[in-house]
């Protein structure tokens, strides 16, 4: 039976989605302007919604138990929100297994596109997989999403595979896109 100190630890944790990942809060300059860098939790998932129905014209290709699940799921993990003025504008999300991540939600708001957030997000999600001894790094992408795909690139992200009626939303191919991050270890 948990100790009540336990039990209270373990349904903060739960409300918050706060796991230790190593992460921690930061302002940070993107393009002469500053924002605030930090974890995502189970309070951010009604922005995340807004933030998915505004790109993917009213539809959101994760719902909440998605999200839900994803930030409380027991394996390695890191979710990060940028705001600006206390309004989520950005946020990613990637999961860590064996020496692969794999990033499993992206997404930057209209307005705040092109300003280099997104890639802010992705040289910490990076970083991250590099300092935690990945090898690769990895994403499914909208074969239709040419922006985003030309981001990746940039990265070093190759196509590896195509995957057919990738999307249950719109029943759209996914291109499955690698990058390598560290030489494979002998």
């Amino acid at each position: 039976m948990l100790k009540k100190s336990d039990w209270l630890k373990q349904i903060q944790t739960w409300l918050t989605g706060a796991k230790k990942n190593g992460f921690t809060m930061q302002k940070v300059d993107i393009a002469n302007e500053e924002y605030l860098l930090r974890n995502v939790n189970n309070k951010d998932i009604r922005e995340l919604l807004r933030i998915e129905r505004e790109l993917y014209e009213g539809e959101t290709p994760w719902n909440r138990t998605a999200f839900l699940y994803e930030l409380n799921a027991p394996y390695p993990r890191l979710y990060l929100a940028v705001e600006k003025s206390s309004e989520l504008v950005g946020f990613i999300g990637c999961r860590f297994k064996n020496d692969n991540g794999h990033i499993t939600n992206f997404a930057v708001r209209k307005s705040y596109q092109k300003k280099g957030i997104g890639t802010h997000l992705l040289n910490k999600i990076k970083k991250y997989a590099e300092q935690n001894h990945c090898v690769t790094l990895s994403l499914e992408v909208r074969k239709s999403n040419m922006d985003a795909q030309r981001l990746y690139r940039r990265f070093g992200f190759v196509t590896i595979a195509i995957k057919k009626n990738y999307y249950n939303d719109t029943k759209e191919d996914a291109i499955s896109m690698q990058c390598q991050i560290k030489e494979q270890r002998d």
